[in-house]
């Protein structure tokens, strides 16, 4: 018996176990109960959205993580940005493909009342972003720049310079002499003729 024929032949039972295992969180009657809404929405949703709007802010105040999966048009941006207010969240980063990033500006301002948004494409302009106050702010990154990060340095720690009897070297200013180091294995930081390199100079 294949995959298919064995699902089709025990489909109630399991449903009835994926139910008991899983039982849902929202359903008809959490529908009238749940205390989201919708008509504090700028725009109204349409068909389904309502319930993906009701289910996913529900689900938002009970979970960490929301996962809202429809085809491509069906209106997961609305759903998400609406859910997030409906929620009760404050402060909303939506990373995204670059091409859509002003469609989402475009669709939050559209639907969540009081909105502030801001595209960021550093991390000056996140900081920024704090700054944006109202009742719930969007920020909007790139997914292409949000994989960018800092540039690569070196790295290096200083560490003392050992002299005879296992005191310390120092300087003719009394001051204890130290060396750019590697932090796995410790060795000095050395240029072509064997001089210990500063932090100018190991950064360059």
């Amino acid at each position: 018996m294949n995959l298919a024929a064995f699902i089709d032949r025990h489909r109630d039972a399991i449903s009835a176990a994926v139910i008991k295992t899983y039982p849902p969180l929202y359903d008809a009657e959490t529908r009238e109960t749940c205390g989201f809404d919708l008509r504090l929405l700028l725009r109204r949703p349409l068909g389904g959205q309502a319930d993906a709007i009701r289910a996913t802010a529900l689900s938002l105040q009970r979970h960490p993580g929301t996962n809202v999966v429809a085809e491509m048009g069906w209106g997961k941006s609305l759903v998400a940005a609406a859910a997030a207010y409906l929620a009760g969240y404050q402060r909303v980063l939506v990373v995204c493909p670059p091409h859509l990033v002003r469609k989402w500006v475009r669709g939050i301002q559209q639907t969540v009342p009081g909105a502030r948004v801001a595209i960021v494409r550093t991390i000056t302009d996140v900081e920024r972003s704090r700054s944006l106050g109202g009742r719930i702010s969007f920020v909007v990154c790139s997914r292409e720049r949000a994989k960018l990060g800092y540039r690569w340095i070196p790295a290096a720690v200083e560490r003392a310079v050992p002299h005879n009897a296992g005191t310390l070297a120092r300087d003719d200013a009394g001051n204890i002499v130290r060396v750019l180091c590697c932090p796995a294995c410790y060795a000095p930081a050395l240029d072509e003729e064997d001089i210990p390199l500063t932090w100018a100079e190991h950064v360059a």
